[in-house]
């Protein structure tokens, strides 16, 4: 499984996005990991956890969202795959 997540923020002379990933790996775990930076720039990495069970993995994985969707950001696309 793959869920994706782009969040940019253009407001305010801002040009940011905030990209959120989570996997499952051939280890059985669940990895989560952002990146960030400038639109156009090469990204920065964020925050990333590795957690043994989806439900802890989503739990971070939305929490990481919510706090850039207070901070102005919306969501360019979501993918799950």
């Amino acid at each position: 499984m793959r869920k994706m997540c782009r969040l940019e923020c253009t407001e305010y002379n801002s040009n940011k996005f905030y990209e959120l990933t989570m996997v499952d790996t051939p280890e059985n775990v669940y990895q989560v990991t952002s990146e960030y930076g400038r639109i156009g720039a090469d990204p920065l990495e964020g925050k990333n956890g590795i957690f043994p069970d989806l439900a802890d993995a989503d739990k971070f994985y939305a929490k990481l969202m919510k706090e850039k969707l207070k901070k102005g950001y919306d969501v360019a696309y979501e993918r799950i795959s």
